[in-house]
């Protein structure tokens, strides 16, 4: 016998158990897959224009960092050949 198993799945306040089967589906109608705890364990895809503009923002200042960073560490580089 195969036993169907599943999950729970919350957009705002709105809680289904939902096959594992259908984890797609909710996830690209904005619910998030949730444990018993209520933690996101999959966030669904972003649908509303604030939250992809948030995603951005940071996104882009973690890009600048990384920039930042990988330039020092080049020029460090670079003054260690130089002074060997």
């Amino acid at each position: 016998m195969t036993e169907n198993k599943t999950v729970t799945v919350q957009r705002a306040n709105v809680i289904l158990q939902v096959s594992t089967d259908q984890i797609d589906y909710y996830l690209s109608q904005g619910y998030n897959v949730i444990d018993e705890g209520g933690n996101v364990i999959k966030a669904s895809v972003p649908r509303d224009l604030g939250t992809l503009q948030k995603a951005y923002v940071e996104n882009a200042k973690t890009i600048e960092a990384l920039q930042k960073e990988l330039a020092e560490l080049k020029a460090k580089k670079i003054r260690k050949k130089r002074d060997e």
